[in-house]
Parts: C-alpha cells; structure tokens; sequence
C-alpha cells in the first residue's frame, strides 16, 4: 500500500507539472477573437450577395490558414433577437483549438439585431483579461454602435484597465460618418482600421491582420540556436583528361608542414575527391603511378585556404602533351615543368620501369606560367614556353613534329641528329644491348634542317649519312640507316 500512494503522489506532481507547462505555453501563444457583426444591416448586398454570405466564404478562407500557434475564437452580436442590445454571445473561446467547430458555429449565425460594439469587446475582454500574451480582437462590423453613446470612450477606458489587447477594425460597405466612428474605435483599442467593400478587399484585410499577428509567434516560441561544425570541406574536382594518372593525393597543412590528408586512387579514374579540413592554408600534391618519392613524379597540384563551415571548390589546372597519332609514345625519359611566376618550382616527372604513359600523361597542376621541357634519354627539348595555366582550364601543348630510325644495319650502333647551324645534337641515341627501342623509337624535334650521323662500330668518327635533313611541322621523318 505504501509503494502505490507513492507512485500516486509522483503521478499526481508530474501531472500537475504537464498541465501548468502546457497551460503556460498555451497562454504565451498570441491569440485572435474575431467579432462578427450580425446586425439586421448584413442582410444588405454587395454585386447580388448578401454582405454576411461574403463575410462568412471570406473566414473560411482565412481562419485555415492562419498559423497552428495561433489559437483563433469567434464572438457575434445581434444574431438572436431584434432591438436587443445584450444579443451577444461567445461562439468559441480564445485559446480553442478546434477551428471546424468555429466555422460551423458560424454558418448557423443569422443576422437580426442591433449593433452593440461596445458592449461586444467588453465580453470579449472579460474573457482575455487573465491571458499573459497579448490578444488581437478583430472587429468586422458594416455600421456603427446603436447602443452605446461614446463606444470610443469605453473601449479606451478597456485599452486602460491593463487588459492585454489589441482592437483592429474592419469597416465592411460603410458610410463616411460610419467609417469615422470605426476609426475612432480602432484607435482607442490601439489597432488599425481598414476598409473592405467587397470579398477581395476583406479578404486582404483580414490577411494583413493575419500576418501581424503570425509575426507575434517568434517571442513566444523556444529560441533556436545552430552551431555549425568547427571544420571545413575541400572539394577537389579533377578534369576529365587527368584520367587515371594520379596514383596518390595529399593534402599539407603549409603552416604546419605537416600531411592532413591523404588517398590513394591506383590509378584509377578520379573525378573528384572531398576532405573534411580544419580552418587554415593547404598544398595540394599529386603522385603518378605509384612514384611518390622527392624530385619523382611529384606535382603542386594548387593551394587553397579552407575556412570554417564552408566548402572550398577547386579545380586544377591542367597541362596536356598532345601527341600526333604519329607522335605517340615518343621516347620521353622525362618532362619537366618550370614555374617561372612567383613562386617559383620545379617539377619532374621521370620515366621509370619503361612504362611510358606517366611520364606523357596529362598533369593536374596549380595555376601559373610554365616552361616545359622533354627530355630525351642524353638531349632535352622545350616544347612550352611560357604557357599561362588557369584554375579548371587545360591547356594543350601539340607535339606533332619528330623523328625516327625506321631500320639500320648491325653495325650501327648509334647516331646523332644535329640542325644546322649548331653543335648540340638534337637528338643523340645508342642502342641497348639488350634491344633496339631507343634506338629505333621516335624522338620530338623542331622543324627545320638537320645533318644526321651515324656511329658504326670499328669506325673511329660517326659518319655523315645525310646532309640538308628537312623536316616540317606536322611531320615524322623517318630514315632508313641501312648501310
């Protein structure tokens, strides 16, 4: 027995506790009272329709789309009795919840009587006088007060008595002297007036008394505060042309020097990549094909600042070698790409294990201007200079123009492709003991005219198999070194 009056007693104070937090909330919520008027002159019409036919379709409208946390009530006079200035009646409550019984209750008013404003919002403040939160009463009448000599003077004195409300008037077909009258009224209740003369214009008037109020809610609801993640986003959005040719990204922090981020693709395509970063500045590098070694295959592939909450979009820059379809696959040991804006950087991407599409694959690479240089085996060749890199932009380098060794005898061994007028060869080539692809591969070279020397084995000084060499752009010479 003693263990049930307990929990009796806890349920009792829970209870207790609900219904004075939801009866606290309730009387916080900002209220309407409508008053309509359904004096005998409502009978009169506007366009054909009687003005209470318009007023009722014109609540219809509006109460339904008033704001849950708006509690909505109905009073109407003069709906019972002729001549009768105490015909006044509280339809609904302020505070009620259930807005289908309001507009049922309303299609049974039948206009009759007198028109005892006054007295009206004297009822309705009797009922409100208790509410913490302010309460709009909204008065829609079509004349002015037959019962009571100075209803300016008695609604003011209402406003007085510290009754928490304000009065909004709507004056339906009114006359001039009507008009003044509702006017008065309206500012005695500390509200507005507003003129309707048929459904549109009431239906606008109710709908700024609605908007009002609705702007009354935000006080009396729980303040909301958002607090965003102390981190930012970087999105990284690589072009098409990258495709698979990065094998590792990483991400440092440039104050730090530190890794921050990190991913490996295995050089599969990479369309896009998002790291989570703290607030701060960051280098972006790139590895090629496994090689992620100093001075390897390593590239800048830009700089960024991330800040707080917010995604930081970028999109690399890109350099494209674009090979001929009888330029492809030249013999390229190495590419270098030389920063010379500020800052100022170097990077090189080497030939390794004989696998040649890295070292011409397209390279992801932060904005500046750039020299491009190729490296073939003993000779390199500028392909670039100067070429101006921009954010998400490619920019292609046509590399068209080469020569080759289609076949030679045995006993050659090498040869030396100089143009005329300079002592550096412009390509310099052996052949490898084991097989022939450097020697027979294609090299990169300018247009112009060459000289080409043969080296042949038992033979002190390289022989000159060809003077007057002319390649042109666009073109791949290829010569037969059959001695």
């Amino acid at each position: 027995m003693e263990r049930i009056s307990r929990k009796l007693i806890w349920l009792f104070f829970v209870s207790f506790f609900m219904v004075s937090f939801l009866g606290r909330a309730l009387a916080d919520s900002p209220q309407i009272m409508i008053i309509l008027d359904a004096s005998g002159s409502m009978y009169g019409q506007i366009n054909g329709k009687a003005k209470i036919d318009i007023a009722k379709e014109v609540i219809h409208k509006i109460v339904p789309a008033i704001s849950k946390e708006v509690k909505v009530g109905l009073s109407a006079y003069g709906h019972h009795r002729k001549g009768d200035c105490s015909d006044i009646e509280i339809l609904i409550k302020p505070g009620a919840s259930s807005r289908d019984e309001l507009l049922s209750r309303m299609d049974n008013i039948t206009p009759k009587g007198m028109t005892p404003i006054a007295q009206s919002i004297k009822k309705v403040t009797d009922v409100i006088k208790e509410n913490e939160a302010e309460t709009t009463i909204i008065l829609v009448s079509d004349g002015k007060e037959t019962c009571v000599p100075d209803p300016c003077g008695t609604v003011k004195s209402l406003k007085n008595s510290g009754v928490k409300f304000v009065l909004d008037v709507i004056g339906f077909d009114v006359s001039p002297e009507e008009k003044k009258q509702l006017m008065c009224i309206a500012k005695a209740g500390g509200g507005k007036y507003y003129s309707a003369s048929d459904a549109d214009s009431l239906l606008s008037a109710l709908n700024s008394v609605k908007k009002e109020v609705e702007q009354k809610i935000k006080p009396a609801q729980s303040t909301k505060k958002t607090i965003s993640i102390g981190l930012g986003k970087l999105d990284i959005e690589f072009d098409k042309n990258v495709g698979g040719s990065i094998f590792m990204l990483k991400v440092i922090n440039k104050k730090t020097g530190k890794l921050t981020a990190s991913k490996e693709f295995h050089n599969s395509y990479v369309p896009s990549i998002k790291f989570p970063l703290l607030s701060g500045d960051y280098e972006i590098r790139s590895f090629c094909c496994g090689i992620y070694r100093e001075g390897v295959g390593e590239f800048i592939v830009g700089n960024v600042h991330i800040d707080k909450g917010k995604t930081t979009v970028y999109k690399p820059g890109v350099i494209l070698l674009n090979f001929s379809k009888e330029m492809k696959y030249p013999l390229i040991t190495a590419v270098t790409y030389e920063k010379t804006d500020e800052p100022k950087t170097t990077m090189t991407q080497k030939l390794t294990g004989g696998y040649p599409y890295c070292v011409q694959a397209p390279k992801a690479i932060m904005p500046g201007v750039y020299n491009v240089t190729v490296t073939q085996d003993r000779t390199s060749i500028t392909v670039a200079k100067a070429i101006k890199v921009t954010e998400g932009k490619v920019v292609a380098i046509d590399i068209d123009t080469g020569f080759r060794i289609k076949k030679s005898s045995n006993n050659v061994f090498g040869y030396k492709l100089v143009k005329a007028g300079e002592k550096k060869p412009a390509i310099e080539a052996y052949k490898d003991h084991f097989r022939n692809i450097q020697f027979e591969g294609k090299y990169i070279v300018k247009p112009g005219t060459y000289d080409l020397y043969l080296f042949v084995e038992g033979v002190q000084d390289p022989l000159p198999a060809a003077t007057g060499l002319e390649i042109k752009k666009g073109e791949v010479l290829e010569f037969d070194a059959t001695i």
